[in-house]
């Protein structure tokens, strides 16, 4: 009798714990969805569609936007893992819509993606909950609540992966809701097939395997699933892999854009897993701290105080539909894990599936809190309030997202290629540079005669054969090596005199190599024609077309636009400037620094290079403001306030010299030009007393300085 009783409770105990984790059967079924939800699904759709084209990029874009158009373009292999399923969606999207540049119809590609992950939120949310009358309205606020968050709307509006990723993740959600509805093993088949072809999209389709096999163990456990039935859906996941074949097949066929070259197994396999960006994955040293970085930054930046109902339904969910809430948790779970580890400055943009996630379950919350309202008109409050909500949410995010005017990547590449010399070799290096290069040499056939070199892979064999086959007078031959300096000290004795260089000014050159500003790049020179190349760049004035410079809404909150396009502006300025200021010639190195300064205000260096051409022309009071306008951004630089006070003391203006010289030691006691400059001061002041004071104060900190000694004698002297 014990032994019966013990099984029942360890029977007892087991059923508990399955429904625990959601193995039970009878789960809430899914409502249906009636003819006026369905509309209003899709004006869900057509709502964020309209508002992605109005702020949609209309050339290229920042971020791998030039890579991923080039690649769809010519059928070629971009960064790794290479993307096969959206080159060739993307080559016949390009090939269907009838208006607009490429890029533009590339953007297009991303928004109608993101438009369809909205809606299909919108879908996914509806069938959630029960049946309601305006079940419809919280469905449609929580999808807007994603389409117009800050980092997915940035990803709707450019060419890019991320949002048809996410367009796959909700549609396979979709397909398992379906599937417990009906139970119908076709849509099963249907889901492995879509599940196949969103891993030939993207890698981060690995998040949703752990919801996969958890959803179809507990659904198997709901009623068993014949092992025909699986073998069969194992079988049309993997059908879609050999998509992959693309890779090596264009790879064969040498595109203008053949990135890792997978032509063969051992260089396909380094592609598709990505093993040149490894060294961009960290261990678990401070991963805790990363991970509370990005929860409490990057997911309250998306959603605002909206996420308390992201909680919410989570929560309620875990009681309501314990299933649903794991297989969603699964995928937060995934993505986080994943995505802590990633060391990219733009990692928000792998939150993306969590983002979904979040609006899912905000939904749910919502419609878990309305059912605790009886009071319709309170009911009525409550929808408004969290559509008011949902709409400044939105608000806060239309400037830094609306991309209408952007064009500071094409506008960027064409400044670099403008003042090439013909058949010119250019050494680069960063994505922000060589992926508007690629779209405007070989979309819009600009300058095909500059051959790009990216420095960073000229140890990597597959570049230099794409070089080889680019120019194979000068590549044929070259190995890669690691000493990179080495290979390009071998491509430049190739190159000359027919094949003029260009390079960024930090570009490690090798010995012998001389760098004259050309634009944004510099001219590469040897010691025997550098004065003819000099000569000619004196004479030339540089200008750029920046289009949307003055307009900060168009790139304030965009850190790679920011970075890495304008403030290089301001760093190929500045380098003109100095150029000038070697030949005397102050108007140009003024008017360069001018600009510089202009573009990056808040950089004291600029500050400082404009202030002394300032001075070299003579011009007394432009050169103060310059220095005052340095210490505004950099108060505590000793030096500065010592070469202020030097400007004062050769005008003769006494009482400001002493108190700039007086800063400046007050801020770095060790500084001995301060000293020196405070004590000159003085005696010419025939502040004598004062002025030995100061040298005997920096003598017992500099007791060797010949000057301080000199100074004390001859005031000893006087006195």
């Amino acid at each position: 009798m014990k032994k019966k009783q013990t099984k029942k409770q360890q029977i007892n105990i087991a059923s508990t714990a399955l429904r625990f984790i959601g193995f039970e059967k009878g789960m809430p079924q899914p409502c249906s969805i009636s003819s006026l939800e369905y509309l209003a699904g899709i004006i869900a759709f057509l709502i964020s569609l309209g508002v992605y084209l109005h702020t949609l990029t209309p050339t290229v874009g920042s971020h791998d936007s030039g890579d991923m158009i080039t690649a769809a373009y010519v059928l070629g292999i971009p960064h790794p893992p290479g993307y096969p399923l959206y080159c060739l969606l993307g080559k016949l999207w390009i090939t269907i819509i009838p208006f607009g540049n490429i890029a533009f119809r590339m953007n297009i590609f991303s928004s109608v993606a993101a438009s369809l992950t909205v809606m299909m939120v919108y879908f996914i949310v509806l069938k959630l909950v029960s049946d309601t009358r305006i079940r419809w309205i919280i469905a449609t606020i929580c999808s807007f609540m994603l389409a117009f968050s800050s980092v997915f709307w940035q990803q709707a509006v450019i060419a890019e992966k991320y949002t048809l990723n996410a367009a796959f993740m909700t549609l396979l959600l979709f397909l398992l809701i379906k599937w417990q509805e009906t139970m119908n093993h076709k849509l099963l088949y249907l889901f492995v097939l879509c599940f196949g072809l969103a891993f030939t999209h993207h890698l981060q389709s690995l998040f949703l395997i752990p919801t996969s096999i958890y959803f179809i163990m507990a659904m198997s456990f709901q009623k068993p699933i014949k092992t025909t039935c699986l073998i069969k859906a194992m079988l049309l996941f993997i059908v879609p892999f050999s998509l992959y074949l693309y890779l090596p097949i264009r790879a064969s066929c040498q595109p203008e854009v053949n990135w890792g070259s997978p032509d063969t197994i051992h260089r396909l396999i380094e592609h598709l897993t990505a093993q040149e960006y490894r060294e961009r994955y960290f261990t678990s040293q401070g991963l805790l701290h990363r991970a509370g970085e990005h929860m409490l930054g990057l997911f309250p930046e998306q959603f605002g105080w909206l996420l308390v109902f992201s909680i919410i339904g989570a929560c309620i969910l875990f009681i309501d539909n314990r299933r649903w809430v794991i297989s969603l948790l699964l995928i937060l779970l995934a993505d986080i894990c994943y995505s802590v580890h990633y060391i990219i400055l733009n990692v928000e943009d792998y939150y993306i599936p969590s983002f979904v996630v979040c609006s899912i379950l905000a939904g749910y919350g919502m419609f878990g809190v309305l059912r605790l309202i009886k009071n319709q008109i309170t009911v009525l409050v409550f929808v408004i309030l969290i559509a008011a909500f949902v709409a400044i949410e939105a608000k806060s995010h239309y400037f830094c997202n609306d991309k209408h005017k952007y064009y500071f990547a094409w506008d960027y590449g064409m400044n670099i290629l403008h003042p090439l010399k013909p058949e010119s070799l250019l050494i680069m290096r960063g994505d922000a540079i060589m992926f508007p290069l690629w779209y405007l040499q070989y979309i819009e056939k600009r300058r095909n005669d500059v051959v790009c070199i990216f420095s960073p892979y000229l140890d990597k064999e597959w570049h230099i054969r794409n070089l080889e086959s680019r120019l194979p007078e000068v590549f044929k031959g070259i190995v890669s090596q690691s000493d990179k300096k080495a290979v390009i000290s071998t491509i430049l004795n190739k190159a000359y005199p027919k094949h003029p260089c260009y390079a960024l000014m930090d570009e490690e050159m090798p010995q012998g190599v001389n760098l004259v500003p050309a634009g944004i790049f510099h001219a590469i020179t040897t010691d025997n024609n550098l004065s003819q190349v000099e000569n000619e760049n004196l004479n030339n004035t540089v200008k750029f077309n920046i289009r949307g410079l003055n307009d900060l809404s168009v790139y304030q909150d965009d850190w790679r636009t920011k970075k890495e396009i304008v403030l290089n502006y301001a760093s190929a300025y500045n380098n003109c400037g100095i150029f000038y200021a070697r030949y005397q010639q102050s108007e140009k190195a003024i008017s360069a620094y001018r600009k510089a300064v202009g573009i990056n205000p808040g950089d004291a260096t600029l500050c400082v290079n404009l202030a002394r051409a300032y001075l070299a022309a003579g011009k007394i009071d432009e050169a103060i403001k310059g220095f005052k306008q340095a210490l505004l951004i950099s108060p505590d630089n000793a030096g500065l306030h010592n070469d202020l006070g030097s400007i004062y003391g050769n005008a003769l203006r006494y009482e400001e010299a002493i108190f700039e010289f007086n800063k400046a030691k007050q801020i770095n006691p060790q500084d001995i030009k301060a000293y020196h400059n405070l004590s000159s001061v003085y005696y010419r002041q025939a502040e004598y007393g004062l002025a030995m004071n100061v040298c005997q104060e920096g003598l017992r900190i500099f007791p060797q300085d010949t000057y301080l000694q000199k100074m004390l004698a001859a005031l000893s002297q006087q006195q």
